[in-house]
């Protein structure tokens, strides 16, 4: 009998090399592998939760988070292709023909991430020690799945609430904020850790079932406390980002490029939605 083509790919690729990718996707590959999608993501998040807090964001602020997580995320990268050739087989190829690019865009990130800190409340720019701490053990962190599900979304909060907490007035709804965001995003990590180690065919996700209906609940969970969870409007607007997670999740994850894009463009998706309902009001 012959053999039935995949939804992407014709055929699977050899272990450790990258398939061949859907015609739009390399559009978007350097976007997503080297970085800048997360960072975004992370920025974004950072300037809507900043907001609800009641704060201003400013470029320095904004600067700090999109610059550290490109920092973050692509020393991973570039550290552990061995491991990533498993489980990111697409990225990992990407990352390995652009080394020497996004060694230099790493280094030119580090600089503006000591920049924008330089200009910070001292205080605030210290918080983010541990979390620099955390993500430079990521490596070694992240081979206990349980573990990264936890520590990932706890790093995300202290980025993205509580260091835009220390900005400014301390704001008494920032616990709400902090558990409504912490809730997507640790249906973000549970959902994104979740994939296979091994697998015969990197271009299909292997996702448990078990775990969807879970970050579906967890998403849920931290919609329904941001919109009704208080007396204060101000968080309100930021339910858009785990009701965005919890749309990204409605769809079982087929591809690498499934996660990374749309399960992590749900956060920016999500943030810029609040940012834009935080300009109307």
């Amino acid at each position: 009998m012959a053999h039935k083509p995949n939804r992407w790919y014709s055929r699977s690729p050899e272990p450790g090399a990258a398939p061949p990718a859907p015609g739009w996707t390399p559009l978007l590959d350097p976007l997503i592998f080297s970085g800048t999608w997360v960072a975004l993501a992370a920025a974004a998040l950072t300037a809507a939760c900043t907001l609800s807090l009641g704060n201003s964001p400013t470029w320095r602020l904004l600067g700090v988070v999109f610059s550290g997580t490109l920092v973050i995320y692509n020393i991973d990268h570039l550290r552990d292709l061995r491991r990533d050739s498993r489980t990111a087989p697409a990225r990992t190829a990407f990352v390995r023909r652009h080394r020497r690019a996004l060694t230099l865009l790493t280094l030119l990130a580090a600089l503006l991430a000591v920049l924008s800190a330089a200009l910070l409340n001292p205080i605030a720019s210290a918080s983010l020690a541990p979390i620099l701490a955390l993500g430079l053990l990521h490596r070694r962190l992240k081979r206990r799945r349980a573990v990264k599900v936890v520590y990932t979304a706890v790093a995300w909060i202290g980025v993205t609430v509580l260091f835009p907490s220390l900005i400014g007035p301390q704001p008494h709804q920032w616990p709400r904020i902090a558990l409504g965001i912490g809730l997507a995003l640790l249906a973000n990590s549970l959902v994104s850790s979740a994939k296979a180690r091994r697998h015969s065919r990197p271009a299909r996700c292997a996702v448990p079932p078990g775990v969807l209906p879970s970050g579906r609940a967890l998403a849920a969970a931290g919609a329904l406390l941001l919109a009704f969870g208080g007396n204060t409007a101000a968080p309100r607007p930021l339910a858009a980002v785990p009701l965005a997670t919890l749309l990204a999740l409605l769809r079982p994850q087929r591809s690498e490029r499934y996660l990374l894009t749309v399960v992590d463009g749900a956060l920016l998706a999500g943030s810029l939605l609040a940012l834009g309902i935080h300009a109307i009001s």
